[in-house]
Formats: structure tokens, C-alpha cells, sequence
């Protein structure tokens, strides 16, 4: 399990997998509690995850104490709207989920950003830089 995981822990880093991929991958673990950790580590770099929420929340691959801890995990990312990402995020960078999370915003300011750019519409942001992100702050300290 542990090389198998460590395995998966590098993967979850650096690709992102179309959700059978993940569930096959799920499967290949023994115990309910195995499976959620793998869930939890996958999921989040599936490709278009917010399409799979029904499917993550019903997966017949972890049941009982197990599905709830993944559930519980998992919510941040149901936040998520990515056809109106505008939202309030408050995110743990320490957290895998949240991370990830974090990632996926990221990229979609970057596209936004190049795309106004391409376009040579007005700044949105608050410094002129052109990226999507306002009012930030880290542990309540605004930065620039």
C-alpha cells in the first residue's frame, strides 16, 4: 500500500486524469479506507471534476465512516464554479484539496488573463497586472 500510494502521492502532483481513470485506479485498493485516501489524493486533478461530483458523492467504491471522511474533504471543492469563478475562497495551501484548488484557479486566471490581454481590454485587477485575483491576504495580511 505504502509504495503504491507514494506512487500515487507524485502522480496527484503532476498530471491531471479523466475521472475513470482515478476510479480504476481506486479499485486496484483493498479496504474502503484505502480507497478514500486515493479518492481523496485523485480527485481533485480530475479532469473537469466539478462534472463528477454526483459520481464522487455516490461511488459505490467506499462506504460508511470512510465515504463521509472523503465527503468531508472534498467540499471546498464544491465552491467551485468554473462558469462563474468570481466566488470567495478561503484556502489552506498546507491542505492537498485545497491546494489543488488553488492550482485550478490559478490556471483559469491565467487564461483569463491572456485572453484580455490578446483582446487589449481593460485591467481588471486591482494593481494593473491583469490577473482575476482581489483582496487577497495571507493569515489576514493583504499583499500585493
Amino acid at each position: 500500500y505504502k509504495g503504491a500510494y507514494a506512487f500515487l502521492k507524485g502522480l496527484s502532483d503532476s498530471v491531471f486524469l479523466h475521472y475513470a481513470q482515478l476510479e480504476a485506479m481506486a479499485e486496484k485498493f483493498k479496504s474502503g479506507f484505502e480507497r478514500s485516501e486515493v479518492l481523496l489524493l485523485l480527485f481533485p486533478r480530475a479532469l473537469k471534476f466539478w462534472e463528477h461530483r454526483c459520481d464522487i458523492e455516490n461511488t459505490s467504491l467506499v462506504a460508511g465512516n470512510p465515504a463521509k471522511g472523503l465527503q468531508d474533504e472534498l467540499r471546498k471543492l464544491w465552491t467551485f464554479n468554473p462558469d462563474n469563478l468570481t466566488g470567495r475562497y478561503q484556502l489552506d495551501l498546507s491542505s492537498h484539496v485545497d491546494r489543488q484548488l488553488a492550482i485550478r484557479l490559478q490556471g483559469f486566471s491565467n487564461q483569463e488573463r491572456h485572453e484580455r490581454v490578446q483582446r487589449q481590454v481593460f485591467f481588471l485587477s486591482q494593481i494593473g497586472n491583469n490577473p482575476s485575483w482581489r483582496n487577497e491576504t495571507v493569515d489576514g495580511w493583504r499583499f500585493v
